[in-house]
């Protein structure tokens, strides 16, 4: 028992050094870490084994001295070294963050755009001086409703005036209740029922930046939860993360569509931070499609693979 806790008190040292060496390799073979963590791991077992051989007498103090002290000078910056990889990992990882995050905030808010423009001028803007100027002087049309629909049919009186309006025929039966827009005529006639004298749903002109971003409390909310920084439309046109100096590529083309022409909408560009530290960046992001009418966003489906479709 006795011999036993001499060699316990002996190696244990030893022992632990190994221990931990060898944990730290298998650590380093399981998870992605970098080279110098993986030198480092290997240089503490390798001073594990010098320490085994020092106390069981086989190799000089002197000898392992020196060879311990070049291996902790070794073994300090390699896991310094390591240390400023995972600090450059963790960097990286949120800039890409914040850079995608903000790439999609910013194509959400050329989307809105696009859809209030096409919606107003019946074509998608075709350039980013026309987009940033409906944004920041155009106007949208909003509905301002007061009052609600009685929850009953029409009489026959109010089924005979709205013929007018192309509601009804003279003596159409009156099987449904009021409609909003039954409603609305009403509320405007000389035949006014009391319970609609109050009845409003007028159409103004609104500033669309002010509704949908500077003024819009959800949307300032959202921005400031994700450090998105203030809304500024002229930012939009750039690709966050390039010191406004690469812009997002549009362009629009016109279709044929029966004896009409549909307007189609394309934006697209390539993310500057790749998703994996050290890869290429050839993320690309786009906004609608010269191939097909729609207005949806690559972040809406990412299981699709991205091509570029515009030439610059």
């Amino acid at each position: 028992m006795q011999n036993f806790s001499v060699l316990l008190k002996k190696y244990s040292v030893p022992f632990l050094f190994s221990a931990l060496g060898l944990v730290l390799i298998i650590v380093s073979l399981v998870t992605d870490q970098p080279f110098e963590f993986i030198l480092a791991s290997i240089i503490i077992l390798i001073c594990s084994i010098f320490l085994f051989l020092t106390v069981s007498g086989s190799v000089s103090n002197k000898i392992t001295n020196i060879i311990g002290g070049v291996s902790l000078v070794l073994a300090g910056y390699a896991f310094y070294s390591a240390w400023g990889s995972v600090g450059s990992s963790i960097k990286h990882n949120s800039d890409y963050a914040l850079m995608k995050g903000l790439a999609i905030q910013n194509l959400k808010d050329v989307q809105s755009a696009q859809k209030e423009y096409e919606k107003k001028y019946h074509v998608f803007a075709s350039d980013w001086n026309t987009i940033i100027s409906f944004i920041e002087n155009d106007s949208i049309a909003d509905i301002v409703r007061k009052g609600s629909v009685p929850n009953r049919k029409i009489n026959e009186e109010e089924r005979d005036y709205l013929i007018q309006f192309g509601l009804y025929k003279r003596g159409q039966a009156i099987d449904n209740k009021m409609t909003d827009l039954e409603a609305y005529y009403l509320s405007k006639s000389d035949i006014c029922p009391a319970e609609l004298k109050t009845f409003k749903r007028d159409t103004i002109m609104v500033s669309f930046i002010e509704t949908t971003f500077t003024k819009n409390r959800g949307y300032l909310t959202e921005r400031e939860q994700n450090n998105y920084g203030k809304f500024d439309a002229k930012k939009l046109r750039y690709i966050p993360f390039t010191n406004d100096k690469v812009e997002w590529n549009l362009d629009t083309i016109m279709k044929p569509a029966g004896e009409d022409t549909v307007c189609y909408f394309r934006l697209e560009g390539i993310l500057p931070i790749a998703k994996i530290e050290g890869a290429k960046a050839d993320e690309i992001m786009s906004l609608g499609s010269i191939l097909e009418f729609n207005l949806s966003g690559s972040w809406e489906d990412e299981d699709i693979k991205q091509k570029i479709q515009l030439k610059k």
